[in-house]
This record gives C-alpha cells, sequence and structure tokens, in this order.
C-alpha cells in the first residue's frame, strides 16, 4: 500500500493502485486545513461510473427523481429577498466532526425593526420518512435585520461527520441577505427543470418561535440564505 498526493498522480505517471491511499485536504481558511484519506478503489469507482458521477447528497428522498451529475460549484453570493414568514432550509454535510462558535447571515437590504432567526434541524422528521428536515435542534435569538452587515448568533453547536442537517433561515421582514444560487448547493432533486436544493416552508408565524418539527410544504429553485458557520 502506498501513499500517495493527488499531485504526484498525473504528473508523475504513477499509477493507481486500490489499495492506495491519496490524501485529500480541505482549506478551512485562517491555515487550517482537514485531511481525509480515500483508497485508489474508491477514485476509480468515482470516475469511472460505477458509482453516482459528480457530487451528490446521501440524503436521497422519495419527493424528487434524482440527479447525478451535479455538482457544488462555488458560484458568487447573490440577493436573496426573504418573503415575511418562510422558512428556507438548505442540507449541511460536515465532512468532518466540529464544534461551530456562531452562525451569521449577511443583510444587504435591511427592513426597520426587521429580524431574523437562524435555526438547526435533523434529518429524522417523525411524520415523513422522504428526506425532508426533522427536528430543531437549535434556534437563534432574534437578528437584528434593520443594519447592514453581519448578523451573527453566537453559539456552542457540535456536528458529527457525515450526518445530514438541514440549516434554517426565517424572517418577519422582506428583508435582503446574501444568498447561493441552487446550483452552488447539494442538490435534494429535480423538477421539470429546476434544480431543487432547499424547502421552503409558508405561512408559519415568526413570533411564534422556530418550529418543534419542520413542515416544509414546498421546495424553491434559490437563492437560498448563505448561513455562515464560524468554526471553533
Amino acid at each position: 500500500m502506498a501513499n500517495k498526493k493527488i499531485s504526484e498522480l498525473i504528473p508523475k505517471g504513477s499509477s493507481l493502485s486500490a489499495t492506495d491511499l491519496v490524501e485529500v485536504s480541505v482549506d478551512l481558511g485562517g491555515g487550517l486545513f482537514s485531511s481525509n484519506s480515500v483508497t485508489g478503489q474508491e477514485i476509480k469507482d468515482f470516475a469511472g461510473g460505477s458509482v453516482l458521477s459528480g457530487l451528490n447528497s446521501p440524503n436521497v428522498g422519495g419527493l424528487f427523481n434524482f440527479p447525478t451529475t451535479a455538482a457544488v460549484t462555488g458560484g458568487n453570493l447573490q440577493l436573496k429577498t426573504m418573503v415575511v414568514d418562510e422558512i428556507l432550509y438548505i442540507q449541511y454535510i460536515p465532512m468532518v466532526n466540529l464544534t461551530s462558535v456562531s452562525f451569521s447571515v449577511n443583510v444587504q437590504n435591511t427592513v426597520a425593526s426587521g429580524l431574523g432567526r437562524i435555526s438547526v434541524y435533523d434529518n429524522a422528521n417523525p411524520n415523513v420518512n422522504d428526506g425532508r428536515p426533522g427536528s430543531l435542534l437549535y434556534a437563534s435569538a432574534d437578528l437584528d435585520m434593520s443594519t447592514i452587515g453581519l448578523k451573527s448568533a453566537v453559539n456552542t453547536f457540535n456536528f458529527s461527520a457525515g450526518e445530514v442537517y438541514w440549516l434554517a433561515f426565517q424572517a418577519d421582514c422582506t428583508v435582503g441577505i446574501a444568498g447561493h444560487a441552487a446550483s452552488d448547493l447539494i442538490p435534494i432533486g429535480v423538477a421539470s427543470l429546476l434544480n431543487v436544493s432547499g424547502f421552503r416552508q409558508l405561512l408559519s408565524v415568526y413570533s411564534s418561535g422556530a418550529p418543534a418539527v419542520a413542515a416544509v410544504n414546498t421546495y424553491s429553485s434559490g437563492p437560498y440564505p448563505a448561513i455562515l458557520i464560524q468554526k471553533q
């Protein structure tokens, strides 16, 4: 068994054996990297089409046909104007165990006296088993939507590697925040020609607090709120 770096494979003409371990590092920012190893066989399967190509969610539900080639592209953020009392949910699947110290959204267009809330849900809905958001794990205090800039909820939240979480945002106003295009997120399915990467819950009265169990009633083709996580 040989240890190889990806940069060694093509430039040096190295053959890839099934038992080789290839180190993959993810830049976490601030000079920090997270490293994981994959086997040569896993890379061959991925490249050769013996498994689904592209980056896919492990959370395959029964609501949509599932895309096999869509991938996270890392595009620029764009404006997302919220609808009063809607909740938007997007998947978050951490590669490593991590503890967050804050969640944030970036306000672009303000609303006087407006409020917003960031929540985290699990993937085990007690009422349906089709890959939609489940029970509430965390809800922030009210965040001020009346001024421009980052609005942060300071907290400690432990994420487990490989688990499916749903990050949610709700506002009691039509605030504009920085958001992701659907094509920049892990897809949960396709509906007609739309790439679906998140769910919507409409008419959930903000003042009633974050629902104990998500009750999504439609989906969205984006944009979606960019919920930022600060790692400990």
